[in-house]
C-alpha cells in the first residue's frame, strides 16, 4: 500500500586591489576559480534509494465475486469468558490467489486454555471430503497465526474454489461448543500482466502489487513475510493494520502488532 533535495553553491566575490601589477589579477582569479568550485563538489546531490520500509499505502482492490465468504467465532463467549474471539483473516466475499500452496491466516484473542484443541480444515467445494483435515499445534501466542499449505502437501487446483475452517474444540465430548472461524479462496491463473510488474518492482513492492489485482492471500502473504523479516518496523504493522481495517477487520486491526 517517495523527495529530492536541492544544491546550493555559495560563490567567492574576489576583490582586487588597484595596486595590484598585471600579472597578479591572473593568478588571484585562478586562485579564486579553485576555491570556488571546491564546495561545487563538496556539496554536490547525492541520489539515494528509498529504504525498503519507506511508508507505502496498500489499497486492496476486491475482485468481481459476490460470495459471502468470512464467518467469526467465539461471539457467544459472554457466557463462557474462557473461549477466545477468532478470526478468518479473509475480506468478506472470496480471497483470491495466484499460488497452488497458499498460506491462510487466522487470528484468536488470547492463547486458548490447554484443554482446548484447535483443528484445520480445507474442503475442495466439488468434493465430501477434506483435502486437509488435521489437528494444529496450540498457538504459543495471541494474535495472527498462519498456516502454510505447502506443510500439508496439497495444491489447489486453478479455477476451484475452496472453503476452509479453524475449530476450537472447546469440550471434545460436547462438540456443539465448538468454535469455527471459515473463509473461502479461490485459485486463479497466474497472468503474463502480473508476472511482469512483478519482474520490474522490486520485493518491497509485491504487496502493493496484489493488492491492485485483488490478490488478498498473496498480499497478506507477502506483507507478513516483510513483517517476519522486520519486526519492529512500525510502518509494516501500520500497512497490515490498514489492510485488515479495508476489509472490515477493525478488531484484529487494534492488535495486528502480535
Amino acid at each position: 500500500m517517495m523527495k529530492s533535495k536541492a544544491a546550493f553553491v555559495a560563490f567567492t566575490i574576489v576583490l582586487i586591489a588597484p595596486n595590484l601589477t598585471a600579472a597578479e589579477p591572473d593568478q588571484r582569479t585562478e586562485e579564486a576559480d579553485s576555491t570556488s568550485k571546491a564546495p561545487a563538489t563538496e556539496l554536490e546531490p547525492v541520489s539515494a534509494a528509498p529504504p525498503a520500509s519507506s511508508f507505502l499505502e496498500l489499497r486492496y482492490v476486491p475482485p468481481d465475486v459476490g460470495k459471502p465468504a468470512r464467518t467469526i467465532g467465539g461471539a457467544t463467549r459472554g457466557s463462557d469468558k474462557k473461549i477466545p474471539l477468532m478470526f478468518a483473516l479473509t475480506p468478506d466475499h472470496v480471497g483470491q490467489t495466484v499460488s497452488a500452496q497458499p498460506s491462510l491466516f487466522w487470528y484468536i484473542e488470547r492463547v486458548p486454555d490447554a484443554s482446548m484443541q484447535i483443528e484445520f480444515t480445507l474442503f475442495d467445494q466439488l468434493s465430501d471430503e477434506p483435502e486437509v483435515e488435521t489437528t494444529l499445534a496450540a498457538p504459543d501466542r495471541a494474535g495472527i497465526q498462519r498456516i502454510r499449505l505447502a506443510d500439508y502437501g496439497v495444491k489447489l487446483e486453478p479455477g476451484a474454489e475452496y472453503e476452509w475452517a479453524v475449530t476450537l474444540v472447546v469440550d471434545p465430548e460436547r462438540r456443539s461448543k465448538d468454535v469455527i472461524v471459515t473463509g473461502w479462496i479461490d485459485r486463479i491463473e497466474h497472468s503474463g500482466r502480473l508476472t511482469a510488474r512483478l519482474e520490474s518492482e522490486s520485493d518491497a513492492r509485491s504487496a502493493a502489487i496484489y493488492a491492485e489485482e485483488g490478490l488478498w492471500y498473496d498480499l497478506f502473504a507477502a506483507l507478513n513475510d516483510q513483517i517476519d523479516g522486520n519486526p519492529a518496523d512500525a510502518k509494516l504493522l501500520t500497512q497490515r493494520k490498514d489492510v485488515l481495517r479495508q476489509v472490515g477487520l477493525n478488531k484484529v486491526m487494534t492488535d495486528a502488532d502480535r
